[in-house]
């Protein structure tokens, strides 16, 4: 059962985020699904990147959407949950969920 307080809705026109930290490549992701107030993104079990992330964790997110030109670059986030899947479709991954705090 869906326990998300808003409603999330695939992301259409959305082709994924980046994520740089400092001494740390740049990394490039997909989005599972995104809301208002923020995104879902998955990140593979094995990317070194999710050793750099930890729950209210502030940091910039770079969103690039082709339909929706106002939500395309750099948001103040701050990841809300880190859930690994170990099974469907994105058995394998870790879904990564951040609040938008600011453009």
């Amino acid at each position: 059962m869906e326990k998300r307080s808003s409603k999330r809705a695939l992301p259409t026109g959305f082709h994924g985020a980046e994520i740089k930290l400092t001494g740390v490549p740049l990394y490039q992701f997909k989005l599972k699904d995104i809301s208002d107030n923020g995104a879902s993104i998955l990140i593979k079990e094995n990317s070194a990147m999710i050793n750099h992330l930890e729950v209210g964790q502030h940091l910039q997110i770079k969103f690039h959407a082709n339909s929706h030109p106002d939500l395309n670059g750099y948001f103040e986030s701050k990841i809300a949950h880190i859930t690994k899947n170990e099974e469907g479709r994105y058995k394998g991954h870790y879904l990564v969920g951040v609040q938008i705090l600011a453009k």
